[in-house]
């Protein structure tokens, strides 16, 4: 459903306020996956939109979400999932690579943990829970929106049989997670959540047509600065299939050092295939601000990440007209999708390539 609504644009983007936001108010696009609220404010007019007519997920399967009363959720396959953390009180889009509870059910004994190089994750609610095995070695516990989530390095990585043992916990969960040590919303048994991946709908995606524009994306971790983003995508706008455009992706193997990139793709381009770079290295915040701004279809590029900004100038035109808008890490840009477990907070979107200092204000202020 949209519901159009008729109303002056300095009495609409001046909402921005409401929203959190501290920088420029003349945006045209505002998804606000906190308040459930996604418009455009064009000529004058501000026209609001659902979730599901705001976002478009691939995900084969259901997923589990919760909302601020704590109820877990079903989401059915396709449809986005809102979550709430309440360990950090932040509510937004959860975008996750594949997961699977490789628990049977929740009594103790043997777990059969596949051959692998990723983190192996146990998480339950109330009591204690521990596996065991000579391979295994617990990293880190914390207590992640009322559930314990204990983290396991394994060396070496073949397949083991791993034991659990249990005292009154209940829906346990033990998975596999690439990169960052956060274990996915309670799934159910023997359960699997496919990969997912998030873009924007018309006229969302269709805004930045003229090959110019700023698109902003606030996301919260919902682990801390030993999260992993390497190949983590936040945000990309796309071209042409394979790729073409322009994308910002995170490199960060401890959270809180690394770079991130900012890169533009000429149409036809492959992974990795960029013709222009600009990089940063700014300090980790659970509270991640991630930009692109482009002009002159990528002739100019500025990338904006964990509070620092870099440009790139007189590239040419780059690439074609955008025709997509990929959020949440889960993208054609990156082999990878959302490592550090981040929900998605917000989506701004403006029809100019913003100033440096306009950036750095919403890079730093939002926080």
């Amino acid at each position: 459903m949209t519901l159009v609504l008729k109303s002056n644009n300095a009495a609409s983007n001046s909402t921005g306020n409401v929203h959190g936001m501290s920088g420029p108010t003349d945006f045209v696009a505002m998804l606000d996956f906190s308040r459930d609220e996604y418009y455009t404010v064009l000529s004058g007019d501000r026209a609001d939109y659902s979730l599901s007519n705001a976002v478009s997920v691939s995900r084969s399967s259901v997923a589990p979400y919760a909302l601020r009363d704590g109820v877990m959720r079903s989401a059915s396959a396709n449809i986005p999932r809102r979550h709430y953390l309440s360990s950090v009180d932040a509510e937004g889009l959860l975008v996750m690579n594949a997961r699977q509870n490789l628990l049977s059910s929740g009594g103790a004994g043997g777990v059969s943990i596949p051959g692998a190089t990723e983190w192996t994750i146990l998480s339950y609610t109330g009591g204690s829970a521990e596996l065991s095995h000579a391979n295994l070695t617990l990293e880190s516990t914390r207590i992640v929106d009322g559930r314990t989530v204990k983290a396991y390095s394994r060396s070496p990585t073949s397949t083991i049989t791993a034991t659990l043992s249990v005292s009154g916990a209940t829906d346990l969960q033990v998975e596999l997670a690439s990169g960052g040590r956060c274990a996915s919303p309670f799934m159910g048994y023997s359960a699997t959540v496919a990969i997912e991946s998030a873009s924007l709908h018309a006229p969302f995606k269709d805004l930045l047509a003229s090959g110019v524009g700023t698109v902003v994306v606030r996301s919260v971790a919902l682990r801390g600065a030993d999260a992993d983003t390497r190949n983590f995508t936040p945000v990309a706008v796309q071209t042409s299939s394979p790729l073409g455009g322009v994308a910002v992706t995170s490199s960060r193997t401890t959270g809180s050092s690394g770079t991130d990139n900012g890169a533009v793709y000429a149409d036809g381009a492959a992974w990795n295939g960029s013709t222009d770079t600009a990089s940063v290295t700014g300090n980790w915040r659970d509270s991640m601000v991630h930009a692109i701004g482009f002009d002159g279809f990528g002739d100019n590029f500025t990338v904006a990440s964990f509070g620092q900004i870099s440009k790139s100038t007189g590239n040419g035109a780059v690439f074609g007209a955008p025709t997509a808008i990929l959020i949440g890490g889960a993208s054609a840009y990156a082999s990878a999708p959302n490592r550090c477990c981040s929900i998605i907070t917000h989506v701004v979107i403006y029809q100019r390539m913003l100033t440096d200092d306009e950036l750095l204000i919403i890079a730093n202020q939002w926080v």
